[in-house]
């Protein structure tokens, strides 16, 4: 009788046990949940339209192979190319939660290639882009709120540069024959966009005997030079002393002060990589955090006064570490098998764990990511599908999805992943034990002279119930809590 008794009280125990600890981990739980998302509009304020059949919704921007993403007006901008959306450039803005096809191709045109980024007065940022397969370029310029010149057809030519000239926007092109061939003797033409009117000029002439192209072109002095192994011309051919004295530097220098946004090999390399600066006089790249990281990613820029290359390090092969310089310091994301992320400034080394929590579960396979910093200190990083998480100054997130949610999206690794059962379990285990103790009560009062068990203990009853029935919905939820 005895030891019926201490059995009995053991599994009430237990049972309390397990609900009590179950509502202390869900109280007092931190768990790393999914990021918060964006709301996608067209570019007339629509939502995407998905097209028919289509079994996965609208899921962001990937970018292009010379522009990835770029930080520009507290947020990030990006290409865009999908049916459900449209064509063009979209604008992410953490801040008001809202991702839009801001920049539109007019009459949905091809699937564009950015070529240059173009900083200009009066937050004007110039977009020159070509179809794709060498076709023909393009030019538009670009207000925070919409385009302020349409994109317009400069026809088949080779890009060089491009740059601001007070109000006037000129781009450095070469004619192309309708067969894509370039010739050997063409002349280099400077083409000038001022308001509505557009005027072209010859800045190099054409040779009477094949010429050799530059090999760069930039701006310096208030003139355009062109240089090839080590001589250089301003406009109409006047010789001037050439920006790099090594000439096999020509081919290797980075020209994204210049508007051409094409990452030489040295700087997919990791490589120390000349820049002509906006001044026209060469420079160095940014230096890598530390010792022994991998190049990830180049085509990433930070527009500010400027507009600067904002590469990606990391400290393996498999990309699962991404180390990025951002407001003066170094941060390292890294992703564990769990698709949990960790966030710190501190140096990383390979195959290494951050000693830290967890801020935010999110997938790899969705990785177009940038740091935005905020007015205080903080960072947002902003995916190209149009998520996000907000980190104060200690790199603490302050944005996390209610539990609820959490629950339901498991674990948020897609928005399109509803799964109730999960919300269910927990909801079991929180509440199961009171629920089962008084069902087993009434029908007690109900069925006890045939079942003498159930009217006189009840409370055993419900304690077994409860022990089978919440342990195997904390097997489901625990993992996420």
């Amino acid at each position: 009788m005895i030891t019926r008794r201490v059995a009995a009280a053991a599994l009430v125990v237990a049972a309390a046990a397990m609900a009590g600890g179950t509502w202390y981990r869900t109280l007092t739980g931190e768990p790393a949940t999914g990021p918060q998302r964006m709301t996608w509009h067209k570019a007339d304020g629509s939502p995407p339209t998905d097209p028919p059949g289509d079994p996965y919704p609208f899921h962001g921007c990937d970018g292009d192979m010379y522009f990835n993403i770029a930080v520009w007006n507290g947020g990030v901008i990006l290409p865009c190319e999908d049916e459900a959306i449209g064509i063009g450039w979209a604008f992410l803005d953490p801040r008001t939660h809202n991702a839009t096809l801001r920049w539109p191709l007019p009459n949905g045109g091809k699937i564009p290639v950015t070529r240059g980024l173009v900083l200009g007065p009066d937050h004007q940022l110039a977009i020159v882009f070509e179809a794709p397969f060498l076709g023909d370029l393009f030019v538009g310029v670009a207000r925070p709120e919409g385009w302020s010149r349409l994109p317009e057809n400069l026809g088949r030519v080779k890009y060089h540069a491009a740059a601001w000239v007070g109000a006037t926007l000129e781009l450095v092109v070469t004619p192309v024959s309708p067969e894509g061939e370039l010739g050997q003797n063409a002349p280099i033409k400077v083409v000038s966009l001022d308001g509505a009117e557009r005027r072209e000029w010859i800045g190099l002439p054409a040779c009477d005997e094949p010429c050799l192209m530059p090999d760069i072109v930039y701006r310096a002095g208030s003139r355009w030079v062109f240089e090839r192994s080590g001589y250089a011309v301003a406009e109409g051919g006047k010789p001037v002393s050439p920006a790099l004295d090594d000439p096999a530097f020509h081919a290797e220098s980075d020209l994204v002060a210049h508007g051409k946004l094409d990452a030489p090999a040295t700087l997919r390399l990791g490589e120390d990589t000349p820049v002509i600066g906006a001044d026209g006089k060469p420079t160095h790249s940014a230096q890598l955090p530390w010792d022994g990281l991998v190049v990830a990613r180049q085509a990433r820029y930070e527009i500010d006064d400027a507009i600067h290359r904002r590469p990606q390090w990391t400290t393996d092969r498999r990309h699962r570490a991404i180390v990025e310089k951002v407001g003066g310091r170094a941060l390292t994301w890294h992703t564990d098998e769990d698709d949990r992320v960790r966030i710190t400034d501190a140096r990383l080394p390979p195959d290494t764990t951050p000693p830290v929590r967890p801020v935010v579960r999110w997938s790899r396979s969705l990785a177009t990511r940038m740091f935005v910093p905020d007015d205080a200190g903080g960072f947002w990083l902003v995916d190209g599908s149009g998520e996000y998480i907000h980190l104060d100054r200690a790199l603490h997130r302050t944005d996390p999805l209610p539990l609820r949610e959490h629950l339901r999206q498991r674990g948020s690794l897609g928005t399109f992943i509803d799964e109730p059962a999960h919300e269910e379990a927990l909801g079991w285990a929180l509440l199961g034990f009171p629920i089962l103790l008084v069902g087993c009560m009434a029908m007690g009062w109900f069925i006890g002279p045939r079942r003498p068990i159930v009217r006189g203990k009840p409370i055993v009853v419900a304690a077994v119930l409860y022990l089978a029935t919440a342990a195997w919905a904390l097997l489901q939820v625990a993992p996420l809590l």
